[in-house]
């Protein structure tokens, strides 16, 4: 949660999906022609998701966040993402984890 710090309190700092800090992450991306990356909380369809973006001149892909920490009652304020992402850029392939994540290696193979 990059613009925000790690806040359990997404209703008040969530953007819609596609929101003002993805337009920025696009924006970043076609001027200097890369790719930028992050998560940050995100409201979608009435849901609050630690969602991470990966964006590229040419479009974006998104995780969200598949094991809350717990500890911190993360599991209590967002909703866990249910799908794996494999992204191809420039010939690699790479797997989005958010933080906590790293703790599941079965779910990172």
């Amino acid at each position: 949660m990059f613009q925000t710090g790690f806040n359990m309190n997404p209703s008040e700092c969530a953007e819609e999906h596609l929101g003002p800090t993805y337009q920025w992450m696009s924006q970043i991306a076609t001027k200097y022609n890369l790719a930028i990356t992050g998560s940050l909380s995100i409201i979608h369809e009435s849901k609050y998701y630690n969602r991470l973006y990966f964006v590229t001149p040419n479009g974006y892909q998104y995780y969200n966040k598949r094991h809350l920490f717990s500890l911190a009652n993360e599991d209590k304020s967002f909703e866990s993402g249910a799908a794996r992402t494999i992204i191809e850029y420039k010939g690699w392939r790479i797997l989005p984890l958010i933080c906590y994540d790293l703790r599941f290696p079965i779910w990172s193979r």
